[in-house]
């Protein structure tokens, strides 16, 4: 597809949207594997997860190391392509706004973001609280993505594998 794809979301339409749909969290690395290691568990972000998402499944698409705040990854990215791979999901519990820089300085050992870094503390950061991670799903093939709001993606996996992901996760969750 053209890479004039416009599929976004404003963010009033994001934080009221359904989010009906399988969703990716865009993260370059080394942060995404990080945060499937455990040793990352606050995700930061220069905006709010919008809350129909807190407490389901997303999945982790690693990208490649870039500029801070910027994404080399086109608004549509199709099956198979290799700027994005699948490292697993995460289960975010809460969204937090870091007041001022203090506070985000002291939660520096679970969010790994120092002062000096790209990603550090300005106005408006917010923190997303990873309650779960699972890498089960890491050796799964790219479907189509579509850019849905900033670095959220709709992922279009085929109907027979996202069936089988739900039934999976649901096994590995116990509630089966």
């Amino acid at each position: 597809m053209a890479a004039s794809i416009t599929s976004q979301m404003s963010s009033e339409e994001a934080a009221s949207h359904s989010w009906d749909m399988e969703v990716g969290l865009e993260v370059q690395e080394p942060w995404a594997a990080l945060i499937m290691s455990g040793q990352k568990n606050i995700e930061t972000r220069r905006y709010a997860l919008p809350a129909a998402l807190l407490g389901r499944r997303i999945y982790i698409l690693e990208s490649i190391s870039g500029c801070p705040g910027q994404t080399a990854i086109p608004d549509y990215v199709g099956e198979g392509s290799t700027s994005l791979r699948i490292l697993g999901t995460v289960v975010f519990s809460a969204c937090v706004d870091y007041p001022d820089e203090r506070a985000f300085s002291d939660d520096e050992p679970r969010h790994l973001v120092c002062g000096s870094n790209g990603y550090s503390w300005q106005p408006g950061i917010c923190g997303w609280l990873v309650r779960e991670v699972d890498a089960s799903s890491s050796n799964r093939n790219l479907p189509s993505c579509l850019r849905r709001y900033r670095s959220l993606f709709q992922i279009n996996f085929k109907p027979d594998d996202a069936l089988n992901d739900e039934h999976n996760f649901t096994t590995r969750q116990g509630k089966s």
